[in-house]
């Protein structure tokens, strides 16, 4: 394809798009959308959609259809492969961490024993404990789909659950499901059915006169208007499925109740919800509360009677079981915040405003204008007064929604999203943080699990620490921690991103949050300080932006907006840029057109590697005096990540994301000529979207992994073939792979799994050179000052240029203090900062697996 093509193609790409966008039209259907959060992606969506929705570029609509394609062909592919080479079956260790958490979308309790909870992740899966918190074992892993969005108990019996998939919070495409789930064992085996084509299902109530009846709340695919949302009932235990309540193609149906002493009488709430990279709409003029007296067979919409009219948004709904008049319903407002609280006494004929001014003392406010992301409310079912709504905060009322106190502040993570009652009237809430319970009324409350669940943008190794893991997750910021049975620490805030580790002073830590805000600490990680200077804060960022440290030179970091900043003063933080704008410039929108990866070279300082959110690839031989565009032959896809060979100074990678109907292939490139043409490395991959990718040093390009939006796949012959690595990493979206060099391992951080080290000792057995190694001389490795104190200086030179080496020290204990990877160049003067060393004896090696130079030092 030649370049003036490919950008007429381009173009012409962008052009529909706008036109759709300044439409504000979908192709599907020609309803128009009112009212609507943005035109284009970027404006107040949810933080972490800028991440998932990009990722669809350059489509108007993310396609469900292939993404299910994808995911299943990966199901079957694994059930049927033959039998991987040796290695590829190892087990994943689940590093942790567990304490940290993740968002809970839905929580049930067995009526009979209450030390058997369930609790469904809005990513993670499905999750069953037996003991009251103390251990959980994960229910629903060998499922595609591992969002989670409401859980039923047959009352009549327990054995019986409901699952429904797919998360009615709608944050992005890794959270689509694919329909209703029945176990008759206790969550031990699962049975799929239907409902499929709904996506999201919010709500499973089954009728305790007659377990047969299932009346199933569905939210429909996010991405695009059709008809296939609203309210299922099913007469035969799910065997057949009739819609019982459509509201409009636009809207699905968010809660539902059931009166419990008259279950032909049921509520409905249906909300506006649409998003797309075109739009976000959340709330409409179709989100209302809608009754049935006959299980749902006919439906009338409440309107009157004290109920506000108009454009509303999310709606939530409670019961009070022992009183069949009494209801309750939560609204939000056109701004995502509080609309009101409204109680009625007559069966939905008259409705109370709770919420009054001057006499109540929640503000409308308490939803931070995120209430579409939660908006619900419960009732005590011993005690009608006392009411709770989920927001942001946990809101308790003990007067019938008078006064209000904020309760579980300290102890209960931001963001509820659930709420249930034991059986002797026990509270358990979920959260972005997991799942707690108080035993007194909301007065204490306490943390009843630990399940690594975090959803993980990034994570990172440590030379200085390799037996702790290090990663940014989705609202959790950066957390360090060694094991799942320990407690993580949380090192920085916000939504954490990126990490970099100076490669020989542990103290020097480098840490990133959303939008490319970046921090450096001087102290391990202590304490953080800013460090854009010399960024213009007017540039395009990505949500997820990218950072390298040199592996040349460690005081030399890149990072970028639009352009490609280099910063070569290390901790005296001064960012110039070294490229023009690099993106397409600003069509669709701000956050459409940023720099999403960069690389460096381990053969040549002087070639850095660009790839942007539009689809484009850059490289510059001469640390961005001039750069070249290769991206004529690559697909027109989010660029993911960019690598330039540990092995052939002219070979470079690329991998994209993005899924497209009738385009079943993954996305990983090579190039053999400095971008000159590509070829696909993706050999038998399933055609999932590809989101990282490691060529491991030292095997010239023939090991490769990458981290796709299925789990991890490795190939041990360049990309011709490819196996599913490891035998128990579930269905997952994987988003970023580290190399341990200490412990030979591979690290993953999973949006939804936290993160997991795989061994690679046996995967690699065979491939290593059979040939003896060889010890180099010891005066080829110079250290001095001996002893040392607190700094220590090596001076040596490769004998051989074109292979990676490896850096361990040992202490006298055998035990590994630094080991880092020092890739092809052949280091002078390497000076390790050591003052937090133990004094004693050290062994010093440097490795490339085929030649080695060790020495012993001693520290004073």
């Amino acid at each position: 394809m030649t370049y003036r093509y490919h950008f007429f193609t381009k173009v012409l790409a962008f052009a529909v798009f706008y036109l759709l966008c300044a439409c504000n039209k979908s192709p599907r259907n020609e309803q128009n959308t009112q009212p609507k959060e943005s035109a284009v992606l970027g404006v107040k969506h949810a933080p972490a959609d800028y991440f998932y929705l990009q990722r669809a570029f350059p489509e108007a609509y993310f396609s469900d259809r292939a993404y299910a394609a994808a995911l299943e062909e990966a199901r079957t592919q694994l059930n049927l492969r033959r039998v991987p080479p040796a290695g590829f079956s190892e087990a994943w260790n689940a590093k942790g961490p567990g304490n940290i958490g993740a968002r809970v979308n839905a929580i049930a309790v067995h009526p009979g024993n209450e030390k058997i909870i369930y609790v469904g992740f809005s990513g993670g899966g499905l999750y069953k404990t037996t003991n009251g918190g103390r251990s959980w074992f994960p229910i629903f892993d060998d499922r595609a789909y591992l969002a989670i969005g409401a859980i039923a108990i047959d009352p009549s019996n327990p054995e019986t659950i409901y699952v429904g998939t797919g998360d009615p919070n709608i944050t992005g495409y890794p959270f689509l499901g694919d329909g209703l789930y029945r176990s008759t064992n206790g969550g031990q085996s699962w049975t799929r059915i239907g409902l499929e084509e709904t996506r999201i299902i919010s709500k499973i109530v089954i009728d305790p006169s007659n377990p047969q009846r299932i009346h199933v709340g569905t939210m429909g695919l996010p991405f695009e208007r059709n008809r296939q949302r609203g309210l299922y009932t099913s007469n035969d235990a799910g065997k057949t499925w009739q819609q019982s309540l459509f509201v409009s193609e636009q809207a699905g149906i968010i809660d539902l109740v059931i009166d419990p002493q008259k279950p032909n009488v049921l509520y409905a709430a249906s909300w506006n919800r649409i998003r797309n990279n075109q739009e976000s709409m959340i709330a409409g003029p179709d989100s209302g509360i809608f009754k049935s007296t006959d299980s749902g067979k006919t439906w009338n919409k409440l309107s009157g009677g004290g109920l506000p009219s108009g454009v509303m948004g999310r709606i939530g709904l409670c019961f009070f079981s022992g009183d069949s008049d009494l209801v309750f319903a939560v609204y939000i407002d056109v701004n995502s915040n509080l609309k009101n609280i409204y109680r009625s006494a007559d069966s939905g004929k008259t409705w109370e405003s709770l919420i009054v001014s001057g006499q109540s003392n929640l503000p409308n406010s308490i939803m931070g204008g995120m209430g579409w992301y939660f908006g619900k409310i419960e009732v005590n079912p011993k005690n009608p007064a006392e009411l709770y709504l989920l927001s942001v905060s946990l809101w308790k009322s003990s007067d019938g929604g008078k006064m209000w106190e904020s309760i579980g502040e300290s102890e209960i993570h931001s963001d509820k999203h659930d709420l249930v009652f034991t059986p002797s009237g026990n509270i358990i809430v979920g959260s972005d943080g997991g799942l707690n319970q108080s035993n007194d009324g909301g007065k204490t409350w306490f943390d009843i699990e630990s399940i690594p669940t975090t959803q993980f943008y990034r994570i990172d190794y440590n030379p200085h620490y390799p037996n702790r893991y290090y990663g940014g997750a989705q609202d959790h910021g950066t957390v360090q921690g060694s094991a799942l049975n320990q407690d993580w620490q949380r090192i920085e805030g916000g939504d954490g991103f990126q990490m970099r580790f100076h490669p020989f002073d542990p103290q020097i830590v480098w840490a990133q949050t959303q939008n490319g805000t970046l921090r450096v600490s001087n102290n391990g990680g202590s304490y953080f300080q800013l460090a854009l200077q010399g960024i213009n804060r007017s540039d395009r960022v990505n949500w997820d932006a990218p950072l390298i440290l040199s592996s040349h030179d460690p005081e030399i970091l890149y990072t970028g907006t639009q352009k490609v900043y280099q910063n070569s003063t290390g901790l005296a933080v001064f960012w110039q840029a070294i490229s023009p704008d690099l993106t397409d410039g600003e069509i669709f929108g701000r956050n459409f057109h940023t720099i999403s990866c960069l690389a460096e070279s381990p053969l040549n300082p002087d070639l850095i590697m660009a790839g942007t959110s539009d689809g484009n690839v850059w490289y510059t031989s001469n640390t961005g005096a001039s750069w070249n565009r290769i991206d004529p032959g690559l697909p027109e896809r989010y660029v993911t990540a960019v690598k330039a060979s540990p092995s052939d100074k002219n070979t470079l990678y690329v991998s994209h994301s993005g899924y497209k109907s009738n385009d079943n292939r993954s996305h990983l490139h090579v190039s053999r000529n400095l971008g000159k043409t590509w070829s696909s490395a993706a050999g038998d991959l399933p055609p999932l979207a590809i989101n990282d990718f490691i060529v491991l040093p030292g095997y010239q390009d023939n090991v490769l992994f990458v981290a796709t939006d299925g789990g991890v796949y490795a190939s041990v012959n360049a990309g011709k073939n490819w196996y599913r690595l490891g035998t128990n990493l579930p269905i997952i979206a994987a988003y970023s792979l580290a190399w341990n060099v200490a412990r030979n391992e591979l690290v993953v951080g999973t949006h939804g799994k936290s993160i997991l080290a795989y061994p690679l000792q046996l995967l690699l057995s065979n491939l290593v050179t059979s040939a003896p190694q060889v010890n180099l001389p010891q005066h080829t490795l110079k250290a001095y000052p001996l002893p040392f104190g607190n700094s220590l200086n090596l001076d040596w030179e490769a004998p051989e240029q074109q292979s990676s080496w490896n850096l361990k020290v040992f202490d006298a204990n055998g035990k590994i203090v630094l080991a880092q990877n020092l890739g092809n160049k052949a280091f002078n003067n390497l000076r390790l900062k050591t003052e937090y060393w133990q004094k004693g004896l050290y062994f010093i090696q440097i490795s490339n697996g085929r030649a080695q130079i060790s020495r012993k030092v001693v520290k004073s």
